[in-house]
């Protein structure tokens, strides 16, 4: 692997240098800072390099300071970012300005470069941040529901988890937070009911996601209704479905609740356990309420880290990766579909994920067929 090349300048590209090294030139690219501190054709000089081997071609990254490859090789951990988007950042920010900006957590100043939006400077931002003891601690509580899952399939693989978190946790005194210290202490009930403060400048502005979490729940309802009729041989009533959906999310509201929808993943663990009738999910509300009334106190230990292994786990599952092959080879118009919505829920928002995904189907697939 190439670390350093030393040469004359050959000639300067838009976000390249040929640097010519004893009659060899090499394609050098560089960021926008890097390329201004070069000096003109024909004159010497030396770039720390990183190489870049890939199946098809070999690249070469060349920067001022071995303190800017540092950083380049740094921000391409971040999923998301690329060799082109590393080079964005630098290119707009030294790395100690970088760094300053990490540090206090300026987003805005990251989120300048090219390419660069708010969820991809954020995660910059907690690079240099990484804390050993709660990584430990979520992969602990991983492997623990995984192999709960895999070898006692009746026992809360999540309760459980969370639960032994917390113990190690508190035994250990380890340095990691938990709901109480990021939050302050759960509510022992519920709050007062109240009409919320509107506006038409707020209705507005709330309308396009309220669109899209009304379609997304009842697609999920609906889903987990016919995933349930396939399990129990029942047939589910789609109106009263969505009905009793929307009034039960009206209600939340006054309470100053989150929008509710039925779950795939509790729904059939609901069924796996016995639940014959829509009383199951009465009981279930019922025990969580008891929970929050008695046992907020304990909850409130619960570590973030632990929650974050549960959320990272219902995230894997939900996304039935392993179909992911086979609805890319499906038709084109489907999976383009598919890959849009999925690169601009990573790399955007929900919202305009969802929007651009609709929009998408609807204009390829009024687009004529082969016959």
């Amino acid at each position: 692997m190439i670390g350093k090349l030393k040469g004359a300048i050959d000639s300067l590209g838009e976000d390249f240098v040929i640097l010519d090294v004893h009659g060899v030139g090499y394609v050098v690219h560089c960021s926008q800072r890097t390329l201004q501190k070069l000096p003109q054709a024909g004159e010497a000089a030396t770039l720390a390099i990183e190489t870049q081997v890939r199946e098809d071609s070999i690249k070469l990254f060349g920067f001022d300071t071995q303190s800017e490859r540092d950083w380049f090789r740094l921000l391409q951990s971040v999923q998301g970012v690329g060799a082109k988007v590393a080079l964005a950042i630098l290119s707009i920010l030294t790395t100690s300005e970088l760094a300053s900006a990490i540090a206090t957590q300026q987003q805005a100043v990251i989120g300048r470069a090219p390419g660069v939006g708010p969820k991809l400077a954020a995660v910059a931002q907690g690079l240099p941040h990484l804390a050993l003891p709660a990584l430990l601690l979520t992969l602990a509580a991983m492997i623990a529901i995984e192999a709960m899952k895999r070898h006692a399939p009746k026992l809360p693989s999540l309760l459980i988890a969370t639960a032994g978190a917390a113990g190690i946790a508190l035994l250990l005194h380890l340095p990691v937070d938990t709901i109480v210290s990021r939050f302050g202490a759960l509510p022992h009930g519920l709050p007062a009911p109240h009409l919320p403060q509107l506006s038409t400048g707020l209705l507005i502005d709330l309308l396009p996601s309220a669109f899209n979490i009304a379609f997304l729940a009842g697609i999920e309802s609906l889903l987990s209704a016919k995933v349930a009729d396939r399990l129990t041989g029942g047939q589910h009533r789609a109106n009263a479905e969505l009905l009793a959906q929307g009034v039960a999310n009206i209600a939340s509201s006054l309470f100053g609740g989150l929008p509710a929808t039925g779950a795939i993943a509790r729904t059939a663990t609901n069924i796996r356990a016995g639940a014959k009738s829509p009383l199951a999910g009465v009981f279930h509300a019922g025990f969580i309420a008891l929970a929050m009334w008695l046992f907020a106190p304990l909850m409130g230990l619960a570590p973030m880290p632990a929650l974050a292994a549960i959320l990272l786990i219902v995230a894997w599952n939900m996304s039935e990766a392993d179909k992911l092959p086979a609805a890319l080879r499906g038709p084109w118009r489907e999976a383009a579909v598919l890959a849009a919505t999925f690169l601009l829920t990573v790399f955007s928002n929900l919202t305009v994920a969802i929007i651009v995904g609709i929009i998408l189907h609807v204009v390829l697939h009024r687009l004529p067929r082969k016959t």
